[in-house]
């Protein structure tokens, strides 16, 4: 049965490449700036782990970045503006919020006092999120078979 399956997968008809169509870019888009925010917030949280093996947090967060941006490209059919002045500011400034929230919610204050506290910094984590979404995107597809 494998084997029936393996052969009808192989011998099924190619799926239109995903940068064929918007909601591919789209998709490429969230997915990158997915990874890159989470990466961004976790390797915050952790910077005292990067300090005690001798690296800044925030070099490390922007280079892994822009290395897996530069991976990504290779894949998607759009990459991030990682060169944006804004980029990683923005990223920074989630991050720093993020950390906030962090410290609220360990607080011993009561509940209904830590979310109201942790709201208008959770909404700016989502403005920033927003805002890098909408930064132009740099066209993969009219890259390949550049030498960068």
């Amino acid at each position: 049965m494998l084997w029936r399956d393996t052969l009808q997968l192989v011998s099924a008809p190619p799926q239109p490449p995903m940068w064929d169509t918007w909601k591919g870019r789209l998709w490429s888009r969230f997915c990158l700036l997915s990874v890159f925010a989470t990466h961004s917030l976790t390797v915050h949280e952790r910077a005292k782990f990067y300090e005690m093996l001798g690296l800044d947090a925030t070099e490390f967060d922007t280079e892994v970045v822009r290395k897996t941006n530069d991976t990504a490209a290779r894949a998607f059919p759009v990459c991030l503006n990682v060169d944006h002045p804004q980029f990683f500011p923005r990223l920074e400034r989630a991050a720093g919020r993020n950390l906030k929230i962090k410290q609220i919610m360990e607080s011993a204050a009561p509940n209904w006092l830590k979310h109201l506290r942790k709201l208008p910094l959770v909404l700016g984590i989502v403005g920033d999120l927003r805002r890098l979404y909408l930064i132009k995107l740099i066209n993969t597809e009219a890259l390949r078979g550049t030498v960068r």
